[in-house]
């Protein structure tokens, strides 16, 4: 029997926590609020990030975090997603939808030590940035820009 490459292991923790709603968003804002933490415009929780990384806090096989931010659009809606359906009947999805990833990497040795409040306050200043990458795909949708121009020019402001 094979070993498993240890080097490939990954994943996967959707700190947003379960999926966004109006309600569920209004919530986090009132939390926000009285905790007196930035309100993250399409972001929710820590607990879960905090508890995934301390318990990597010992050397293991994950060595770093992604980081991703996805949007999409269709008909000029922001956030409106293609159907499960839809993205595996339809072979040029592009064509009715736009789509948008940003990918951030973190290595894992940078957040092993930190208190949970310290790895909380590192997650709410990602999602800070990830609101304000959203914000600007959603202004350059309504405003017609192109969102690979958009990924060109914040690449390069970040050199």
């Amino acid at each position: 029997m094979n070993k498993p490459d240890l080097d490939c292991a990954g994943l996967i923790s959707y700190s947003e926590a379960t999926r966004y709603t109006p309600q569920k968003y209004l919530e986090t804002v009132q939390w926000c609020k009285a905790n007196h933490k930035p309100v993250p415009r399409y972001t929710l929780r820590t607990k879960g990030f905090v508890t995934t990384v301390k318990e990597l806090g010992t050397p293991s096989s994950v060595k770093a975090i992604y980081d991703l931010t996805l949007a999409y659009a269709h008909n000029g809606r922001f956030f409106e997603a293609p159907s499960m359906w839809e993205t595996l009947s339809q072979p040029a999805l592009d064509k009715g939808w736009r789509f948008h990833v940003h990918v951030d990497r973190f290595e894992i040795k940078e957040l092993r030590g930190k208190s949970d409040a310290e790895l909380a306050a590192w997650l709410q200043n990602r999602w800070v940035q990830k609101s304000k990458r959203l914000e600007k795909l959603q202004r350059d949708l309504e405003e017609g820009t192109d969102w690979s121009q958009t990924a060109l020019k914040s690449d390069k402001k970040s050199d």
